[in-house]
């Protein structure tokens, strides 16, 4: 309790001085757990990137009703920025937010978009390993709850098209298959934003080969490419996957092999998941 008030009270006096912030200059959109907090972490140490007050804003999804004066005072004054300099905003569930993207481009007219993209199959067991680790609220085994996920999100996923407002804790916490239909997310950031603003990067490469992700990240964001990031530790590793049955596999092979080629149409590029 006393420590939301102490928030609530910063938040009151950074709101006072939200006509001298800026507003951030790039958005790291999801994809979750598929390594935005490492990337947000690694690009925090660049000396041309201003953090925020924390990570994840949450604006253009559950915090809408804060209002923009809110959004702003929670970023860096103008003059932190000279020279160039840019904050951002990473939030993993904006990617799957349905009335983030035009909501984000009334705001932010010109922001650059990073995402990255993980194996949806492998996003989904580690989603739901997640799920059991932090919130200790998932009753049913991993098939079960795989096959239990169309109806769960059902009702939600209704509502959501015509409320912007409505952002329910269950679409963001039981969607493990629904997060990996890549292409039907980044089509409406597409159309919002146009592909040029759009930086994919896959977890895999940013997991083993960081510094060669993190300097074509560096050069599209349009800062420093070759500085060298002195910490690239991992960052919010899930519990390691527990016997995980191959009739999972299977159910998620095939769940995503339209999606997958969806997602290789709409961006030009093949990765390494279904070969």
């Amino acid at each position: 309790m006393r420590r939301q008030l102490i928030s609530a009270l910063r938040d009151i006096g950074r709101m006072a001085t939200a006509g001298q912030r800026a507003l951030p200059g790039f958005l790291v959109i999801g994809a979750m757990k598929s390594g935005s907090t490492a990337l947000h972490e690694y690009l925090a140490q660049h000396p041309r990137i201003v953090s925020g007050k924390r990570k994840e804003m949450h604006f253009f999804d559950r915090r809408l009703r804060r209002g923009r004066l809110w959004y702003r005072s929670q970023f860096p004054r103008r003059s932190e920025l000279d020279g160039g300099k840019l904050t951002g905003d990473a939030t993993p569930t904006y990617l799957v937010a349905p009335h983030a993207p035009a909501l984000a481009k009334a705001l932010l007219r010109d922001a650059k978009l990073i995402v990255v993209l993980r194996d949806p199959a492998e996003r989904a067991i580690s989603h739901y390993f997640h799920q059991q680790a932090r919130w200790k609220n998932e009753p049913l085994g991993l098939l079960e709850a795989l096959q239990a996920e169309p109806k769960r999100l059902a009702p939600h996923l209704v509502r959501m098209k015509g409320d912007a407002l409505y952002f329910p804790w269950d679409y963001t916490h039981y969607a493990y298959q629904h997060q990996g239909d890549y292409a039907v997310h980044l089509r409406r950031w597409i159309d919002a934003f146009g592909r040029d603003r759009l930086h994919v990067i896959e977890s895999d490469e940013l997991a083993t080969d960081t510094a060669t992700a993190l300097r074509s990240t560096f050069e599209f964001l349009g800062v420093d490419p070759e500085f060298d990031v002195p910490n690239v530790q991992p960052r919010n590793v899930t519990p390691g996957k527990r016997g995980v049955d191959e009739a999972v596999y299977d159910h998620l092979r095939q769940r995503f092999a339209e999606p997958n080629e969806a997602l290789f149409d709409l961006l030009g590029r093949r990765f390494d998941w279904c070969k």
